[in-house]
């Protein structure tokens, strides 16, 4: 699969997301790779910052708003491969929670 990169929608083109689930900030001159944290769910998350506020969300949310399309209709983000910590576009998908528990 190649890397593609797509701004982070709602952070004014300061962030963006690569299908290969990293998450990058444009703030500085050079791109930064930020480095996710754990959740205590076992989920990576990145800290994004709009209006002097930060805000954690979980990478697999990130990727998957950018890649995969948003969740409506009571449809979360799933892990195909059930690996919290992969987080590549190809290994989210769109699913409802009993989808998920099956």
């Amino acid at each position: 699969m190649k890397i593609t990169y797509k701004y982070i929608e709602g952070y004014d083109k300061k962030y963006i997301v690569s299908n290969f689930g990293d998450v990058i900030s444009l703030w500085k001159r050079k791109p930064i790779i930020l480095k996710p944290s754990l959740d205590s769910y076992g989920y990576p998350r990145s800290g994004l910052c709009k209006n002097g506020k930060q805000k954690t969300t979980r990478v697999h949310v990130i990727v998957g708003n950018a890649f995969v399309g948003k969740r409506i209709n009571g449809l979360t983000f799933d892990h195909i491969d059930r690996v919290k910590t992969n987080n590549r576009a190809d290994n989210i998908r769109l699913a409802t929670k009993t989808e998920q528990n099956i």
